[in-house]
């Protein structure tokens, strides 16, 4: 019985302990829901609120959006409303006004409140009057003679005026004519002349602001200059039947023979136009020297303005310049009095050390360079003359602001300068843009003889980079000559600042300052570029794409590879911080090179090219000098690691012929640098990694130990005791060919091939370099890590 009384009370307690813990999880659970859905309910009244917000936002931009558009349209159709009204409520007005004005008095009384009433408005047109002085003031010191006859003569405010005035006479008149039978007339006439009046004020007033803003002023100078062409537009179209031209002479020569003949035959089209250009050069003069540099700013916009409309009213009637004839139609005065205008501000800013005004100055001649680029000559090959004419002025510009040394200016103008290069490369013939190429890289040199002018030379590396990016993306254009000048001109600036600025390892100027061009780390940079450009036409699969690309490269690379041994040397000899990027940059347009030959669209006979060239390109790695300095300046660059890197990338792309070839390379370095350089390391490296290649992917030991055979019977490239210490250590590392604690890229690719094959052929390649102790026994040593 007691053990039942036990079994009972033990399973009442375990049913109180179930019944506890289903308590708790309940209001755990509950506690859980109610938490969930207070933050749901918190989150739905903070989405609702934004969207009631939103709503508002939405509703109060719509009014102002109305208001601002049809504001007048609605005060129009409100006053309109208003007089119609005016106009209905005449007869029963009359009607209470008569039996009211029947007295003497009250008549008398209203005839007073009209006279008072409008020699009140009489005299309150004085404001008018006063505010038509004010904009005189104010004009005669900021404009020229001829703007302020123009805005001092505004037919606008002297309407107001008048009109305001005789509305003034009319109310005071109201008191002659005022009878009983015509009160409500006389009423309204009163009410709406008041009203008409004061709304002339406000008129008047704003019409003054007007007068004296500046950018108004600017507005009202283009719009008149816009208004006077569209006129002369209109008389070539209308008058263009009487023309004595034929019309195949237009169908033949591609210029527009009718418009040139008016046009011609009217030289006096474009004289508003150049006064208008010359008031708009007066404000950007006269504001600037008052540092009021927005207002300057907006009258080289309002030229440029101006001069949009006259390439687009004179049309096909432009002519380009023509290397045998001397055509006296090609010059246009209009265009070269404003390219001088410009020229001589930047002189005066010069002289006044003026920074912005010279920026905004180059940027109105990059802006007018950029226009004249879409000027249509009769040819579709003519060349862009009157763009390369304001772009000559940017060049002659941006060199003239060099005397001031101010590394700001320069940079500012080598940007615009790179801009309107590109807009060259997008609109004309990518071998019209050479000239400014030149330009850029004769700019960016200032930082070869003077390192306070660094930045400037960043800045046009930084251009002559994304030119070439430019360069070899562009379809159906013959970019052959660009490329060849525009790498020849890169490579010049780069071995003038290798040999000319100095160096050292907390400094690194050369790295940090060809960094556009040689820098693995930024995205903008010539490596990155090129790899994100295969691996989108990759991504994009464009055969079209990939064969223009893959043209422009070829043609590139063909060009780069003489100059790059030459950028290559002149490191090296300068002890560089650069030569790290230099050899990785090589590396990287190797690959590129070989990634390209395999994309789809690119034939055979052009990848066959591009793969010689990326051999052309990665054996420029081959010449450093035989001394132990350059040796160990290179290899710090982890230049076997380099050919390795490529080794195995060209394996990867079945490039078997480039494979080969780099092999060579790779052993070929390793022997020299074992002799010349004394590093043990090389030796170890580079035989490892000649192990490792030769069996990743497909099997090609046989032919790489016949190679290091041959390499050190005919030439007598490692002494006894390199050659013993070498082979013992290929020896220990076939124990364990994976290496604890390393980071380079050998170690990393170990873990593909077939381990107990790599330890047969580490043995067998130990062999041949030290057949001395061949069969040597070589104990496990716990400490080796294998790493170098």
């Amino acid at each position: 019985m007691s053990e039942v009384r036990y079994v009972r009370q033990h399973d009442g307690v375990q049913l109180i302990g179930l019944t506890v813990g289903l308590l708790v999880k309940i209001r755990r659970r509950i506690v859980s829901c109610t938490r969930l859905i207070r933050q749901k309910a918190r989150a739905a009244w903070r989405t609702s609120k934004a969207r009631l917000w939103r709503l508002l936002f939405h509703l109060i931009f719509y009014i102002r959006n109305v208001a601002s558009n049809y504001a007048s349209r609605a005060l129009s159709a409100i006053a309109a409303v208003l007089l119609i009204g005016s106009y209905f409520s005449i007869a029963p007005l009359n009607d209470t006004l008569s039996e009211y004005f029947t007295n003497v008095d009250a008549l008398s009384a209203f005839r007073t409140l009209l006279v008072t009433l409008g020699g009140a408005i009489i005299g309150a047109t004085a404001i008018v009057f006063s505010l038509i002085t004010f904009a005189v003031q104010i004009n005669v010191d900021r404009t020229s003679h001829r703007l302020f006859r123009r805005l001092s003569t505004d037919r606008r405010l002297f309407s107001a005026f008048i009109a305001t005035f005789l509305f003034a006479v009319a109310v005071a008149s109201l008191s002659v004519i005022v009878e009983p039978q015509n009160s409500a007339v006389v009423l309204w006439g009163a009410i709406w002349s008041t009203i008409a009046i004061l709304s002339l004020f406000i008129y008047a007033f704003m019409r003054t602001l007007s007068l004296i803003s500046p950018i108004n002023q600017l507005n009202i100078i283009v719009g008149a200059v816009k208004k006077e062409f569209v006129a002369w537009d209109r008389r070539v179209r209308k008058l263009a039947p009487l023309l004595p031209i034929k019309k195949q002479m237009l169908d033949k020569s591609g210029i527009d023979d009718a418009r040139f003949y008016f046009l011609q035959s009217n030289s006096s089209w474009t004289q508003g136009a150049g006064r208008a250009i010359s008031d708009l050069i007066g404000f950007s003069r006269r504001y600037a020297q008052s540092g009021d540099y927005s207002v300057a700013d907006a009258a080289l916009n309002a030229i440029l303005a101006v001069h949009e409309i006259y390439v687009r009213t004179k049309g096909r009637t432009f002519f380009a310049h023509n290397a045998v004839i001397d055509d006296p139609f090609v010059s246009d005065d209009f265009i070269t009095n404003t390219l001088e205008y410009l020229k001589q501000n930047i002189a005066l800013e010069n002289s006044r050390k003026d920074e912005v005004m010279l920026r905004q100055n180059f940027q109105a001649l990059s802006s007018l360079s950029q226009l004249y680029l879409n000027i249509e000559y009769g040819s579709p090959f003519a060349s862009k003359s009157h763009a390369h004419l304001a772009a000559g002025y940017l060049s002659d510009a941006v060199k003239s602001s060099g005397v001031l040394q101010n590394a700001d200016v320069l940079m500012g103008g080598l940007r615009l300068m790179g801009q309107t290069a590109r807009y060259f490369l997008s609109r004309a013939k990518p071998s019209e843009c050479v000239t400014l190429i030149k330009e850029i890289a004769s700019i960016s040199l200032v930082g070869a003889f003077s390192e306070r002018l660094l930045p400037v030379t960043l800045i046009g590396l930084e251009q002559l980079s994304a030119l070439t990016q430019l360069l070899l993306v562009l379809k159906d254009k013959d970019t052959h000559y660009a490329i060849k000048e525009l790498d020849s001109y890169t490579e010049l600036v780069v071995t003038s600042v290798l040999s000319k600025v100095s160096d050292d390892p907390l400094r690194r100027n050369h790295s940090t300052y060809l960094g556009p061009i040689y820098s693995s780390l930024s995205d903008s940079a010539l490596p990155q570029a090129l790899s994100r450009i295969v691996n989108d036409l990759a991504d994009r699969d464009d055969a079209s794409l990939s064969k223009a690309f893959a043209l422009h490269l070829e043609e590139w690379s063909e060009a780069t590879v003489r100059n790059q041994k030459k950028v290559f040397q002149t490191a090296i000899k300068a002890s560089s911080s650069a030569i790290y990027d230099i050899v990785h940059w090589i590396s990287t347009v190797t690959k590129v090179l070989l990634a390209t030959s395999r994309l789809k669209g690119v034939d055979e006979f052009n990848g066959e090219d591009l793969r010689k060239s990326a051999l052309w390109i990665i054996m420029v790695l081959s010449w450093v000098p035989r001394d132990k300095e350059s040796i160990g300046a290179v290899e710090n660059a982890n230049l076997t690691e380099v050919f390795f890197d490529n080794l195995i990338d060209a394996k990867f792309r079945d490039c078997d012929v480039i494979a080969s070839e780099i092999s060579i390379l790779l052993l070929t370095w390793t022997l020299e640098g074992g002799k010349y350089g004394g590093s043990y390391a090389i030796l170890q490296r580079g035989f490892l990694s000649l192990c490792v290649a030769a069996l990743w992917k497909t099997d090609t030991s046989a032919d790489l130990k016949a190679l290091i055979h041959k390499k050190l019977i005919a030439e007598d490239v490692m002494d006894k005791e390199d050659r013993v210490d070498v082979a013992r250590y290929l020896r220990k590392r076939s124990l364990e060919p994976r290496a604890d604690y390393s980071y380079s890229k050998t170690d990393g690719i170990i873990e593909d091939v077939d381990q107990n094959r790599l330890s047969d052929l580490l043995v067998e390649v130990a062999d041949i370099i030290s057949p001395e102790t061949k069969g040597e026994k070589i104990e496990h040593d716990p400490f080796f890590s294998g790493d170098f």
